[in-house]
């Protein structure tokens, strides 16, 4: 319903409060405008960001030197005598206070891939909740898809790690996802068909993780 709109003898607009839904409402996809004015999109209405991070700004451990930081193009080796779980790239992502609650994120990798071959991209995350004890543990996902076919030279590729629901009673603005990349060569992890198909060292340039938003942000500080 629209706010009314009326005009007093001294000409001053009084406003008298409603809320506002713009979309298909009653349903499941509109935005909704609350008495104070904020806005919040359900349903088809909410939309898709990027966390980005570069992999050459993001931390490296590799004892033997298998992944290593490739300057002039901007980029970090991931070397066929990669590791895992020695070797990896480390990077922290925080929850923007715009992200939908308990909702799905979605990591992926930018490379640039040089034959039919992937390598056996694994990810190590753990989920922390703000307030709450430490997790230690680590999960692991294996690559799921890659968003373009190559056919030819050095393509600009991105590889999904599916989805990662938080865990139960985790969820919030503020959490922290912590990430390891991982070149699993010799399938260590035992969540590839075998050993890593490609012969090459690869380039990987920035690891970013898809967030559902539905605020501009958060009514206060920590919390939606």
């Amino acid at each position: 319903m629209l706010g009314v709109m009326s005009l007093t003898n001294k000409s001053r607009a009084i406003v008298i409060a409603r809320q506002v839904f713009v979309g298909v409402y009653p349903g499941t996809d509109y935005s909704h405008f609350e008495t104070d004015g904020t806005m919040v999109a359900y349903g088809a209405a909410t939309c898709w960001r990027d966390e980005l991070q570069s992999l050459t700004g993001a931390r490296l451990q590799s004892p033997a030197s298998d992944i290593v930081e490739n300057i002039p193009e901007a980029a970090v080796t991931f070397e066929t005598g990669a590791r895992y779980p020695t070797d990896y790239i480390t990077t922290n992502h925080q929850l923007n206070h715009d992200w939908f609650p308990g909702s799905v994120i979605r990591p992926h990798l930018h490379w640039w891939q040089v034959s039919a071959n992937v390598p056996n991209w694994l990810l190590a995350y753990r989920w922390q909740k703000q307030g709450d004890v430490k997790t230690t543990a680590w999960t692991l996902l294996a690559w799921a898809s890659n968003a373009f076919a190559w056919a030819a030279g050095a393509l600009n590729q991105i590889t999904g790690f599916g989805s990662i629901t938080p865990p139960v009673g985790y969820g919030q603005v503020s959490d922290i996802v912590q990430f390891r990349v991982h070149r699993d060569v010799t399938n260590v992890s035992t969540l590839f068909a075998g050993a890593d198909p490609e012969a090459a060292d690869i380039d990987a340039t920035n690891f970013d993780t898809h967030i559902e938003v539905n605020m501009l942000g958060s009514h206060q500080e920590y919390t939606k």
